[in-house]
């Protein structure tokens, strides 16, 4: 498997540089790192992460926060993503000279999008709680004709979309769509009535390259069919819509030269609080306190602009400021909107630590991505969260699923 590593820089002035993202087309190991992944593309999670705690190398360190990612350990990931001890960009008060109005995010994107033919929505790779934004902003979408969803990150749209939902392998669905979220981001998506598509670029040599192949697989996408309503899904700053200030032609700044269509773009990244609330930017611990929101929200100032990060360098239509999500019992608290929580029975675990816990719809085959899943390390146990349905419990240990039970989901919500 061949390896592709874009580092792209932005900067304000020639003396102050810093790191802004790093591309990964194809993940690519050591030869021990390979085995790795190979556990993942068989639905061994844990095993994947025991497999890289011997390798610290930069790619180790990505993947391993991936993975984190999987299990809900978002807090672990974006230590790795974003390290303590890395200065917070110097931002002043000035854009906060203004009241400042809070706005339900999924409903106020979808009143601003009337008339777009197109909308892209961006996401951090590491961050779960964005698919399932993406998620909601779909079911509404849907009602104004939008009937298409072109989605970075899934592989094999065609045979994901027979089939009717993701999985780890036969079809291969993608990397990032073996975290759960992303996979009931597809699955749901298929239930809506979606159809879905692939446009990554791959085998690209460049970021040129890969930008320019991926807005001409959307323009094809839309060529197919003058009447389609598209919802794009990307990562970072595919979804710019002009250049950047080191010159970078993006996805979406091709995309509108290619096809005189200006989509409607949503920014979750830079709406996204850092663990290390210290590396935050000032407008993010602003809101926070004033406002206290506990859902994705958008904020407007009185001189009727958008609010947006002091730092911020994308040119979004809106960004979407996503709460700091707070932990219990080791579970994230996005994971919890709309579901049911469901007690596990340590006895049935049996005593052996770690091991991770996870439910698998039952009517999915035994490649399929979990709706939910969690590493027990102690020897209490957390809860699962799950929408209504009819699951299989399995756990993996010993780099083996073994299946525990069927559960049925219902009822009165906890």
């Amino acid at each position: 498997m061949a390896i592709v590593l874009y580092v792209i820089f932005a900067s304000d002035d020639e003396d102050s540089m810093r790191l802004l993202l790093i591309f990964i087309v194809f993940f690519s190991f050591s030869s021990s790192a390979e085995n790795c992944e190979t556990y993942t593309r068989s639905g061994l999670i844990l095993a994947a992460l025991q497999c890289l705690e011997g390798d610290k190398g930069e790619w180790s360190e990505y993947e391993r926060s991936i993975l984190y990612s999987f299990v809900g350990m978002n807090d672990k990931s974006d230590t790795i993503i974003n390290p303590s001890g890395e200065i917070a960009p110097n931002s002043t008060k000035k854009q906060i000279n203004h009241d400042i109005s809070a706005y339900e995010a999924v409903t106020t994107i979808v009143e601003l999008s009337k008339g777009r033919r197109v909308v892209m929505v961006n996401e951090s790779h590491h961050q779960s709680f964005h698919r399932l934004f993406a998620l909601d902003l779909a079911r509404k979408l849907k009602s104004e004709g939008f009937t298409h969803f072109a989605m970075e990150g899934l592989s094999q749209s065609t045979a994901t979309q027979r089939q009717g939902y993701s999985t780890y392998s036969n079809p291969v669905a993608g990397i990032y769509t073996a975290d759960p979220a992303f996979a009931y981001l597809i699955n749901e998506s298929i239930k809506l009535g979606y159809t879905l598509h692939s446009y990554e670029a791959y085998e690209t040599k460049s970021i040129e390259e890969r930008e320019e192949k991926q807005a001409e697989n959307l323009k094809n996408i839309l060529d197919s069919n003058p009447e389609m309503k598209l919802l794009v899904y990307a990562g970072y700053s595919h979804i710019q819509k002009k250049p950047s200030k080191n010159g970078i032609q993006w996805m979406a700044n091709r995309f509108i030269k290619k096809t005189g269509i200006i989509p409607f773009t949503v920014d979750q990244v830079a709406g996204t609080y850092i663990e290390d609330k210290s590396q935050n930017d000032y407008v993010l611990d602003y809101i926070d306190k004033k406002f206290a929101f506990e859902a994705p929200a958008v904020f407007k100032m009185n001189n009727s602009n958008w609010l947006r990060p002091l730092n911020y360098q994308g040119d979004a239509d809106i960004v979407v400021f996503h709460p700091f999500y707070k932990y219990s019992n080791d579970r994230p608290s996005w994971i919890k909107a709309n579901r049911h929580r469901i007690k596990i029975d340590k006895n049935i675990v049996g005593s052996k630590r770690p091991v991770l816990i996870r439910a698998v719809n039952l009517h999915h085959g035994r490649n399929a991505v979990p709706i939910d899943q969690f590493v027990a390390e102690a020897e209490d146990i957390k809860d699962l969260f799950l929408p209504t349905g009819r699951y299989r419990l399995e756990v993996e240990r010993d780099k083996k699923i073994i299946k525990l039970g069927q559960i049925t989901v219902g009822g009165m919500q906890e």
